[in-house]
């Protein structure tokens, strides 16, 4: 997932913004991160000519993966709260 990049980040935020004010569903936030992560993988894979590897911090990556385990649980939770 591209989610760890800035605009990944930012947009993560927004949506738990929107989210925690009711605005939108979890369920549309989770489809919105899909959506930007498959754009961006195919936007990348077809303009981007150089490559470059490089190491992500442990610490950026444990913080993305509780996001992510955040977010998966907010629309658990509301599945559950529906039924």
């Amino acid at each position: 997932m591209l989610i760890c990049c800035s605009v990944g980040l930012a947009l993560a935020d927004t949506l738990d913004d929107l989210i925690s004010s009711r605005r939108i569903e979890p369920q549309l936030a989770m489809r919105v991160l899909q959506n930007f992560d498959q754009s961006i993988s195919t936007v990348l894979g077809e303009k981007v000519k150089a490559r470059m590897n490089f190491k992500v911090c442990n610490a950026l990556q444990k913080d993305c993966r509780e996001r992510r385990e955040a977010r998966k649980s907010m629309v658990r939770l509301h599945r559950q709260q529906l039924t």
